[in-house]
């Protein structure tokens, strides 16, 4: 969950960055780098809210069982 707070933090620097333009090829590149850059720390904020989804739909999942049994005992 730490890594998805510090993930989420870095956004707005990461949305000011990409303060786009037109220019020469070199410039281009450039932006072209920066966007990938947030495409790649979106894509790993999407993998740990899923993985932080998949771990609270577990937990939940085995809370509920438990609660079956003990209630059955």
């Amino acid at each position: 969950m730490a890594n998805l707070e510090i993930l989420v933090s870095e956004l707005p620097k990461l949305i000011q960055n990409l303060k786009l333009t037109i220019g020469d090829s070199n410039e281009i590149m450039k932006q072209i780098i920066l966007i990938n850059n947030a495409q790649e720390q979106l894509q790993k904020i999407k993998q740990l809210i899923a993985q932080e989804l998949r771990f609270e739909n577990n937990k939940d999942s085995a809370n509920a069982t438990l609660t079956r049994y003990f209630e059955y005992y």
